[in-house]
């Protein structure tokens, strides 16, 4: 009976999995590339959100089907709202295949709170408000990791108080757990696919790309410790596979250095689209107290606690305070929200709950949006931090796009990030912190992830052409036999594919000959 397993290497980029490769640094991935297929993923919309990607890995649909736009998202009468696994539309892959009579496992991923009722088991991932049983289906299987394993690890990971140098240490302190929690998963019987996430390469790229360059520093090898990690994490998933099992190992986009951050309402502002209440200066002393309220308890609040306080709608409602902070909303047309990577939202008439851009107005305000955020240059190298500002329906369709941003900005190299702290500072472009975070940010996304398959029906050799996100579930349940249901738009990539048996592809094999 074959299986297919999935381990998600969050953001992984090609270039820099490459390079610990070739330096021996991940020994067990550089054999499943050699012996098996390996290549890139892509996603061709240039707005790389976790949600919106995971929920088209998940669905095999596009975002103008799958509904998700960010990870803030506007809803009816113009609130936004935290998404979650329940906002994706459509079947999902877990669907597909208990439609199939194939159970699955699903650990960590993106996307996946509230856990399905599935045949089969779900520990969800970032999207869950925290450890408690009720993001585990069955919910007893929470209990039994508990009970062997201690405290159960959820969003141990993410950014939130720690120092610089405590940071680094825990990056692949928790890979390692994340082994443990695997190694008792993967053995299992009730499953036939299983997919794992990591989001440990994610943030080790995101906070240590540039200490990667700072020969001497105490934090100048958290990222190839990380993947060093992650590593040995294939390495145990490859030692359970039998024979007929396929792996694959991906990332849902890459990473690379980032340029700058841009104070996107700042440019709003000075341009004349959004206003802020008279006599503004800096943040005003609520979105302060609220900010230091969020920081000291992610900070502070016991683990234990984090369920309940991501749970509760007061949450929401100092998110909302912090982002609405001095904005004057009867003269602001538009204005940026969310954690896009360059959203811009119309405040829209009738859409926005104090909106006052008529819908004559609108196209020509988008028209003026284009032209303006086109000359956004970068002082430091004088030249466009932009190359191209795009419609939504030009991006997802002319369907499912109500909730979507009015334009999307596709930033020079994908080198810039929207800033996400409230400042007083006017200036545009600035060193990029994130909440909760006391240094700067030093990568960010970029288009093309990692692919990388070994199995017995798979191809050996290099692939020529990306595989697109969209195509991802299709390819599958190729692998396990199954129809493709019309609802994806996404094909599967049969060209990954071989019909004679390649044993020196298995995974488990490729253990055994070391």
């Amino acid at each position: 009976m074959s299986r297919v397993m999935v381990l998600a290497l969050s953001e992984a980029s090609p270039e820099l999995v490459q390079q610990f490769c070739d330096a021996g640094v991940m020994p067990n991935l550089s054999r499943l590339m050699k012996r098996g297929l390996s290549g890139h993923t892509r996603y061709s919309i240039p707005y790389l959100l976790t949600p919106q990607m995971w929920a088209t890995i998940l669905t095999g649909r596009r975002a103008g089907s799958h509904g998700v736009f960010d990870y803030w998202q506007r809803q009816d009468g113009g609130k936004f709202l935290e998404v979650h696994g329940s906002d994706v539309k459509g079947p999902k892959l877990w669907d597909v295949l208990a439609s199939n009579d194939l159970p699955s496992g699903w650990v960590n991923v993106p996307m996946t709170y509230p856990p399905p009722k599935i045949p089969g088991f779900t520990l969800s991932g970032q999207d869950a408000p925290g450890a408690h049983p009720s993001i585990s289906h069955p919910r007893e299987l929470f209990q039994e990791l508990t009970s062997s394993l201690g405290r159960y690890h959820h969003k141990d990971i993410f950014p939130g108080g720690q120092g610089k140098a405590t940071y680094g240490e825990l990056l692949p302190h928790e890979t390692v757990w994340q082994k443990s929690l695997l190694e008792q998963l993967v053995h299992r019987d009730d499953w036939r696919f299983l997919f794992a996430y990591n989001s440990g390469s994610a943030f080790a790229q995101h906070y240590f790309w540039k200490d990667m360059e700072e020969k001497g520093s105490v934090t100048e090898k958290v990222a190839e410790k990380t993947f060093a990690a992650a590593d040995v994490l294939i390495g145990s998933l490859m030692k359970a596979l039998e024979p007929t099992d396929t792996l694959f190992v991906i990332s849902e986009c890459g990473a690379g250095p980032i340029k700058a951050g841009v104070r996107l309402q700042n440019w709003l502002e000075q341009n004349g689209f959004l206003a802020r209440t008279e006599g503004r200066k800096g943040p005003s002393a609520t979105a302060r107290l609220l900010t230091s309220i969020r920081t000291n308890a992610q900070r502070y609040l016991p683990r234990s606690l984090f369920f309940y306080a991501n749970a509760m709608p007061f949450k929401q409602w100092v998110l909302r305070r912090i982002a609405h902070d001095h904005i004057d909303w009867s003269r602001t047309r538009a204005y940026h929200r969310g954690k896009g990577e360059g959203n811009i939202y119309i405040n829209l008439a009738g859409r926005e709950q104090h909106g006052i851009v008529r819908p004559e107005e609108y196209e020509p305000l988008r028209d003026e949006l284009i032209t303006a955020l086109r000359k956004l240059t970068d002082p430091e190298t004088g030249e466009s931090a932009v190359i191209d500002v795009h419609r939504r329906e030009a991006l997802f369709g002319d369907q499912g796009v109500e909730m979507a941003p009015d334009l999307v900005i596709e930033w020079r190299d994908a080198r810039y990030m929207p800033a996400e702290t409230l400042s007083a500072d006017q200036e545009i472009f600035s060193e990029r912190v994130r909440e909760f975070m006391t240094w700067p940010t030093s990568g960010s996304h970029r288009p093309e992830g990692l692919f990388v398959a070994a199995g017995p029906n798979i191809r050996p050799g290099k692939l020529e052409k990306p595989v697109e996100l969209v195509d991802l579930a299709p390819t599958w349940l190729h692998a396990l036999g199954c129809p493709v249901p019309a609802s994806m738009n996404g094909s599967p990539r049969v060209d990954l594919f071989q019909q004679v048996h390649n044993p020196a592809a298995d995974p488990a094999e490729l253990i055994a000959q070391t």
